[in-house]
């Protein structure tokens, strides 16, 4: 086979030349028509320098058993393979179009049709790894369009077994054999465009497996909708220096790509593969999910960020429509001052659904729940961009706390439904897909150890049933134990808003314990307990009379951390600050709304939390129709204890006003709206209920316990009709 390019009427066994396709480092590619079957073709034709050279012979051999094996719609099939006078060559399907190399000259790839290209290239990416073959040389060249939008993946020349080749490498020696990087190839396109897509472990000519095609792929995705060039360099050696070291320019992203996307971009392009998207059929499942590219119109969070001394600027701290969220930047005191601080909030929702939430170690995300009409989902919110992704359906579920693993790619949460009453421990993935169960019979939110080898978490009603447990599990769900349990009256504080805390340095776990007052003398309390990881001794961290203590979360410096808590006759739980080991106490905010949740990024600077502004009000409708919606009351918590009717049809209503509840009866119409008596400020109202005779019964909470009492119904008397 004399000379470089081949003539037009040239045959190759049953394969007649027609005309020069393209030319690469692994063979020349001709468009030829099959003489025998009267169909077109592409003819990849070893180049005359390396026909003599068995190795290249072998490697040619080779990529025609890959493509034999294979019989998918996104990659190019093979017809034939030639070994003839005339030269080696594999007759491929002829694939009309333009590869992703020529259409991005043209500029960005829109992010539905990109979505739609890279679900093609993931779907042809995972029927190679299925069948056990790397294609390691993935490129835009490389991915050819059809008019009709079909992507075909091309040139499975550097294609690898996983485990059929000698510790599967491509290290030096095979790098220097490579097409792409040898001498002969020595158009500077060639060798940048290949070293552009090598994964950084390929690029160090350490061992690599399937991961390395899913970093090429991140890079393909992330050149589409950015239309930019991602690593490059005047040499390969400069690309490949990019290529391991070069910060990623996110910017380069469309401002209006979906979080979801972005968080796959990212997890494909992890420098360690340990820590890179495992399978490229995630990327698949995840690109079938639709997406709006317009902001969402779904809960959002309100955004907050607190300045303390050098202070936080566009900390990305966030909270909920019926919440805020807070910044905090330490300087390793323990009890930092904020003296003279300002507070900025930024409203994104009003839809008051949001009732829990968590953010990324890194501050990028935050996970929450939203609840509506009975129904429960999990959500994912990018905070720079503000797109969303629903995790999980809605559903007649209670989402039992939340949050990420360390590494930030998974969302360890809690689930109770009728069918689960004990609750359940679910990992998903922040790129959706099927919830993976992990363990059974749960009541709080987890707490990874800083290794992230195990968690902590709280039972209810074990060992017994007069008991409660801080629990320790592997990551895996295995080897769950008791580390301590607490005997009513005492028990592990913060049901549902309540977590346990993992210290930074791995010795304790920090938890509320709740004390149940009584009639007998002793009153209502909370505090906050140190738990030795290997010893399981408790020790009282701080106990300045809280009445509620619910969740705890550790500063990185370990000296102290920040609590969910009320004090006595304080009518909101707020933030308060604990020193460690010292106990010293700092209420952190003072405002009219509940705390609720926290939860902290790894490196301690942005804290979120909720906060819950609730409004009840009474509205009366005809049974029959013919009428109009009426509302009863003037208080925003009207009736938020409880109505009923008094035997001659007047309502029978709770409210507050300043703190202390109230029993106010009225007419239907809400004239002659009358108090009937005011409870003391300590004394938390709820479930009343009136008799035939009038009677009103209600339950009270306050430090010295639980009773329910009965007062008569002009709210004359009120006796005690049962105590705890």
């Amino acid at each position: 086979m004399a000379g470089t390019e081949l003539e037009p009427g040239t045959r190759l066994g049953p394969y007649e030349i027609i005309a020069p396709l393209g030319k690469g480092g692994m063979g020349e590619v001709y468009r030829a028509r099959d003489m025998k079957l009267g169909r077109n073709v592409a003819i990849k034709v070893l180049p005359a320098a390396f026909a003599q050279d068995q190795e290249r012979v072998a490697r040619f051999r080779r990529e025609a058993q890959v493509l034999a094996s294979f019989n998918h719609p996104n990659i190019a099939a093979i017809h034939g393979f030639e070994e003839t006078e005339e030269g080696v060559a594999l007759a491929l399907e002829l694939v009309e179009g333009e590869d992703l190399q020529q259409r991005l000259r043209r500029g960005p790839i829109p992010i539905d049709e990109a979505r739609v290209l890279a679900k093609q290239i993931a779907e042809g990416l995972e029927a190679a790894h299925e069948k056990g073959i790397m294609h390691r040389d993935l490129k835009p060249a490389n991915v050819k369009v059809t008019p009709e939008g079909q992507v075909k993946v091309l040139d499975f020349g550097l294609a690898k077994a996983f485990d059929t080749e000698a510790g599967t490498t491509s290290g030096a020696a095979e790098l220097s054999h490579s097409p792409t990087m040898s001498r002969q190839a020595t158009e500077a396109g060639i060798i940048l465009g290949t070293a552009a897509y090598m994964s950084p472990e390929q690029a160090r000519g350490k061992t690599i497996d399937k991961r390395a095609d899913i970093w090429s792929f991140g890079v393909v995705m992330f050149e589409m909708l950015s239309g930019a060039r991602l690593f490059q360099g005047e040499t390969a050696s400069d690309t490949l220096a990019a290529v391991l070291r070069q910060d990623i320019d996110w910017n380069l992203l469309p401002k209006d790509l979906p979080a979801g996307d972005r968080k796959l971009i990212e997890r494909c392009l992890e420098r360690d593969p340990k820590k890179r998207l495992r399978d490229i059929g995630e990327a698949r499942i995840d690109l079938e999910i639709p997406r709006s590219t317009a902001p969402a119109a779904s809960a959002r969070p309100v955004v907050v960020s607190r300045r303390i001394w050098l202070g936080i600027a566009g900390a990305g701290a966030a909270g909920f429509a019926a919440g805020l969220g807070l910044g905090v930047k330490t300087r390793g005191s323990a009890t930092p001052s904020v003296k003279g601080t300002a507070l900025s909030i930024t409203s994104i929702t009003g839809s008051g659904n949001v009732i829990a939430a968590a953010i990324s170690p890194d501050g990028r995300y935050v996970a929450y729940v939203e609840s509506e009409q009975g129904l429960q989902s999990l959500w994912l919110l990018q905070l720079a961009g503000g797109q969303t992704l629903r995790l999980t359906p809605d559903a007649v579920v209670g989402f039992w706390g939340h949050t990420f693993t360390p590494d930030g790619n998974s969302i360890i949460y809690g689930s109770k439904a009728a069918t689960d009453p004990e609750g359940s421990l679910y990992s998903i993935s922040t790129l959706g897909g099927t919830p993976r169960r992990i363990l059974g019979s749960m009541d709080s939110q987890v707490s990874f150890s800083p290794d992230a080898r195990r968690f902590a978490y709280t039972r209810l009603r074990h060992p017994t049933p007069e008991e409660s447990s801080l629990m320790v599990a592997d990551a895996d769900g295995g080897n769950a134990r008791a580390l301590a349990s607490f005997k009513l009256p005492e028990a592990v504080a913060g049901i549902f808003f309540g977590a346990p805390a993992w210290s930074p340095d791995g010795n304790v776990i920090a938890t509320s314990v709740f004390r149940r007052g009584s009639v007998q003398g002793a009153e209502t309390r909370a505090r906050l307990v140190a738990v030795d990881v290997n010893k399981g001794a408790v020790k009282t961290i701080a106990d300045p009379g809280w009445f509620v203590a619910a969740q705890c979360a550790w500063l990185p410096d370990g000296k102290s951390l920040l609590l969910i808590a009320s004090a006595s006759q304080q009518a909101t739980t707020q933030i308060w600050s604990v020193a460690y080991p010292g106990g010293e106490t700092r209420q952190v905010t003072a405002d009219l709304n509940d705390h609720r949740i926290l939860s902290l990024t790894k490196d301690g600077k942005t804290l979120l939390s909720i906060s819950g502004d609730v409004s009840s009000t009474i509205t009366t409708v005809p049974l029959h129709g013919g009428g109009k919606p009426r509302r009863i009351g003037r208080s925003k918590f009207d009736g938020f204890a409880g109505i009923g009717f008094a035997p001659d049809g007047d309502l029978i209503y709770t409210s507050s006003v300043s703190g202390a509840w109230s029993l106010w009866k009225s007419r239907l119409d809400g004239s002659n709206r009358l108090p009937l008596f005011t409870a003391s400020p300590e004394d938390d109202v709820s479930w009343l209920s009136v008799s035939r005779d009038g009677t009103l019964f209600y339950a009270v909470r306050n430090r010295s316990g639980a009773e329910i009492r009965a007062t008569l119904k002009d709210g004359s008397s009120t006796r005690s009709v049962v105590r705890e």
